[in-house]
């Protein structure tokens, strides 16, 4: 949604939290969720679901990326929210348990 309409309305967000950011509306950051969570993620399933020799790679790439992402953003935006949380947790899971697997 953000690709779509990176004047952030559709979800009620102002322009005014990039004020510490490099970006000045939210046209890359929805590049990035769209292929590292979003397009990466169901690659990651399907290779996964295919027992793919690049799976575990895979998923510990989308892992990573997550994780950098969510410290990006928590230091650029000068703030951590309990979603960052979340989503930092579920990063580090992915790269914690694909190797367990």
């Amino acid at each position: 949604m953000f690709i779509a309409r990176p004047d952030g309305l559709p979800y009620r967000m102002p322009l005014s939290i990039l004020a510490h950011t490099p970006f000045r509306h939210f046209l890359i950051p929805g590049i990035f969720l769209f292929t590292d969570p979003g397009l990466g993620s169901g690659i990651g399933w399907m290779l996964v679901f295919r027992h793919a020799p690049l799976a575990q790679c895979w998923v510990q790439m989308v892992g990573l990326g997550t994780v950098i992402w969510i410290v990006t953003q928590m230091l650029m935006l000068h703030a951590v929210n309990v979603l960052h949380v979340v989503y930092g947790a579920v990063g580090i899971a992915l790269c914690v348990l694909v190797r367990r697997g």
